[in-house]
């Protein structure tokens, strides 16, 4: 292992390849002018470009032939080792519509897994080989990861290139629909513009692993921020000596199955909600609502400065009020004074609004959503409970330990 610029040990053979493709348009599909891509490892990167032929799909480049081609051009380069690496990160932004430029998608949209509308490795990498320069066939171990994944929902690659201080090229709007015009009047400008995507991905996902790396979630480029969270949630209950079980109000049960494949039995653990848990979930899971989010006007408005306000961390600053529930305590109560501020509880409400408010903020779901009437029936939360509220519905509560 090697320290990075930044201090961070990453992996030797860690080896992250970014790659990118570009296109323009036609009538029968999009013709594919150029494949690029960007290698990082402790050594240091290197960047490359291949040209397709022709508009056919059968000039296009496999998906393992643009890797292969990246790592021979990273041994040439004196950055790989003469060793033939044995697991590649391959890394692009919005990877579904790179995957789509390749001759192998076919293929290889049913070899990597589908999250948030792109494609990513979930589960067992694509292993396939590739023939060399040399003549000489060479395995190949893709993991791939998608930096739109590894960043909050809806960044753009120019953002990212922005944080990393490695900006997107400027070529104006006018030519990114006509970069086969880009490519004959300036391919220099066109080649620094093609890989400059590459590059972007590849850095973020680097330094997303270091991010990893520090802070003990990992060696690897994360498949999604979520994943960072929920790594460093169980490192966090790992240190503090507390079991997931306790936290979750779930038990480990022992199933005892027959398994057709082996023709005979097998037993296996697993983690189920504790029976008082159990019988409240279906409630509790119709309390949360998420979010409000409403328009007060239709249509056409009127032309101003406008404001969304926003309570910054909201969520999170609530979650860090909880404590460690009691679920043997669970107890159903009819009783409004039980729902107070440091009650984990839930409550299904009829609940009434005078007259004359204007904004309701009691959502109800409808077919349409979520809707805020004067009057209805309401799963909440007794953070959000109004004391003007009156019920006989049945309740439940939990207590802290």
């Amino acid at each position: 292992m090697y320290g990075s610029p930044n201090g961070v040990i990453t992996p030797a053979d860690l080896l992250i390849i970014g790659f990118d493709s570009e296109y323009v348009p036609q009538a029968d599909g999009n013709h594919v002018l150029s494949y690029q891509y960007a290698g990082k490892t402790n050594n240091g990167t290197w960047t490359g470009i291949v040209y397709t032929d022709g508009a056919e799909r059968k000039h296009r480049l496999r998906l393992k032939d643009l890797i292969g081609q990246a790592i021979e051009a990273g041994r040439k380069a004196g950055v790989l080792s003469t060793q033939w690496p044995n697991i590649v990160y391959a890394t692009a932004h919005f990877s579904r519509a790179d995957l789509s430029s390749f001759r192998d998608y076919s293929l290889l949209k049913a070899r990597f897994d589908s999250i948030r509308g792109t494609y990513v490795t979930l589960g067992q990498p694509y292993r396939c080989r590739y023939t060399d320069r040399n003549n000489h066939s060479r395995p190949l171990t893709i993991h791939l990861r998608d930096t739109a994944t590894m960043s909050p929902a809806g960044s753009k690659l120019a953002a990212l290139g922005e944080l990393h201080r490695l900006p997107k090229l400027d070529i104006g709007n006018e030519m990114l629909g006509h970069m086969d015009v880009l490519l004959k009047e300036n391919p220099k400008l066109f080649k620094a513009y093609a890989i400059r995507d590459a590059e972007i991905a590849a850095l973020h996902a680097w330094a997303m692993t270091e991010f990893s790396i520090a802070n003990g979630l990992g060696d690897t480029p994360p498949v999604t921020l979520g994943t960072l969270a929920i790594n460093h949630l169980q490192a966090l209950w790992a240190r503090d000596n507390l079991q997931a079980n306790d936290i979750l109000g779930n038990e480990t049960v022992v199933e005892r199955n027959f398994n057709r494949r082996s023709n005979r039995y097998q037993t296996s653990p697993r983690s189920v909600p504790l029976a008082a848990v159990h019988d409240h979930l279906g409630l509790a899971t119709e309390c949360y609502h998420g979010g409000r989010n409403e328009a007060f006007m239709f249509g056409f408005t009127e032309v101003g400065c406008w404001y969304d306000y926003d309570l910054a961390g909201a969520y999170s600053t609530a979650m860090a009020a909880l404590r460690m529930p009691d679920w043997s305590a669970i107890k159903v109560s009819h009783n409004v004074e039980d729902y107070q501020h440091d009650a984990l509880g839930l409550a299904r409400v009829h609940f009434r609004f005078p007259d004359d408010i204007r904004f309701p903020c009691l959502p109800v779901r409808s077919d349409n959503g979520l809707i805020f009437p004067l009057e209805g029936v309401q799963i909440r939360l007794p953070a959000c409970r109004n004391r003007a509220l009156t019920t006989r519905k049945r309740r439940h509560t939990w207590h802290w330990a």
